[in-house]
């Protein structure tokens, strides 16, 4: 925003104001339920005198009933208790909804930002990570890539190389490939699917497919070919199950009277 700085605005700034409200509303709704657990009895009487015991303050007597306990109260004395507050069903939706706003806020799928799974389906979930791992993957490369990662490789390879470490040269140490995490699928085996028919219809390469699950395309090669070799060397034979046809259904036979 100007010359000379050295710090932008927060990703929290535009839900800094819900986070604030959200945590007074649950402040005040655990208020409201320890005093909805305060349960009272008020003790009516005619005579002045007092069904049992307790602790005299003032005009008032102060008294307790053991879990369990059966009063009988003599004539003229009545027992009425105290209706705390109930937690009304709008302010579980007024929090729910906050958190809506704050997971918008943040660029978060609610469900990630909670771990509320109750209302999503299938292809909800499904189309709110994708988004998500949309902005996950330009931090990664646009923010955690661009000016952290690179500036500590090249000050590494310039500061190996003047040491004597490397015989490479710097500017050939440079270019480098960052691969990330790989991002778990909600269901591999249509992701999966959904690859190889890529990768056949020339849409996606081998490379870009192996580096989404945050390996290298070499030496997942690399990685293979000893498997194999370690394979034909001991004998061992792994191949894919065969498909198993469906049955025909039987011939009937045509006899004479049925034609």
């Amino acid at each position: 925003d100007f010359p000379g700085q050295v710090r932008g605005v927060s990703w929290f700034a535009p839900a800094i104001l819900r986070l604030a409200e959200h945590d007074e509303w649950h402040g005040a709704q655990l208020t409201r339920q320890k005093v909805g657990a305060l349960l009272a009895g008020l003790i009516t009487t005619n005579d002045g005198t007092a069904p049992f015991g307790g602790e005299a303050q003032g005009e008032a007597l102060i008294g307790s009933l053991e879990p369990g306990a059966m009063v009988v109260l003599p004539p003229g004395k009545d027992v009425t208790f105290s209706n705390p507050p109930a937690i009304a069903q709008e302010a579980n939706d007024f929090g729910r909804i906050t958190l809506h706003e704050i997971a918008a806020a943040l660029g978060l799928p609610y469900e990630v930002l909670t771990g509320d799974l109750a209302s999503v389906n299938y292809s909800s979930i499904r189309a709110g990570l994708v988004e998500w791992r949309r902005r996950v993957e330009m931090t990664q490369h646009n923010v955690i890539v661009f000016q952290a990662l690179r500036p500590i490789w090249r000050r590494w390879a310039m500061i190996e190389s003047l040491q004597g470490r490397l015989a490479a040269r710097p500017q050939e140490m440079l270019p480098v490939r960052w691969i990330t995490p790989k991002q778990q699928w909600v269901d591999p085996a249509k992701d999966v699917q959904a690859e190889i028919e890529a990768i056949n219809a020339g849409l996606m390469s081998r490379r870009e497919a192996v580096a989404a699950r945050g390996m290298d395309v070499g030496a997942l090669d690399a990685e293979i070919a000893a498997d194999k070799a370690r394979e034909a060397s001991l004998g061992l034979a792994f191949t894919a199950p065969a498909k198993v046809a469906p049955a025909a259904a039987p011939a009937i036979p045509v006899t004479e009277e049925a034609a």
